[in-house]
């Protein structure tokens, strides 16, 4: 067999250029990725801290206000479930207001609630124009007098689980 002789090929100063220009915007599209990557990743510990608190399943209410530190829990005296199914509920001062504290089995049973308020308070409490409840997958507390949405945010933030769930306006209220 034969050898063939190399190619060589010539670089004239315009090719050089393309080349590095190439080159150039290949390592600024690089550093942008990772610095995209690197803010992004952050990012999302802070989201897993959250997903990764605690859900209280299987918790009391008892357990529920510890965890919230609230102050003089005292459980409901008779358990009523004719209108739906929880687990069981107290009330306790959180932040110098009174708040109830629901715990449920299932999460269906702690949505069948929020549906309930949501028909509910509306009717019941024309007034009532900000009314919101902290709501998780296994429990519900609100501030006992008018649900007050800064005691269900300041339960979200402290418990760093579950959402603020507010009831909708009626009409008389808009």
């Amino acid at each position: 067999m034969e050898r063939m002789a190399p190619v060589t090929k010539t670089i004239t100063p315009t090719t050089l250029r393309s080349r590095i220009a190439r080159r150039w915007r290949i390592a600024v599209v690089g550093v942008s990725v990772a610095a995209l990557g690197g803010l992004v990743g952050a990012n999302m510990s802070v989201f897993s801290v959250a997903s990764a608190a605690p859900a209280f399943k299987n918790v009391s209410a008892s357990d529920m206000a510890a965890a919230l530190g609230c102050a003089g829990y005292t459980p409901e005296t008779a358990h009523d479930e004719s209108a739906y199914h929880y687990r069981d509920r107290g009330a306790c001062t959180f932040d110098r207001v009174t708040v109830t504290v629901t715990t449920f089995w299932t999460p269906a049973q702690s949505q069948a609630y929020l549906t309930l308020l949501n028909g509910i308070i509306p009717q019941t409490h024309p007034q009532w124009t900000r009314a919101a409840t902290a709501a998780g997958d296994y429990w519900n507390i609100g501030a006992s007098a008018d649900l007050n949405p800064d005691v269900a945010e300041n339960v979200v933030r402290t418990l760093a689980n579950g959402g603020v769930e507010m009831v909708p306006l009626t009409a008389s209220a808009k």
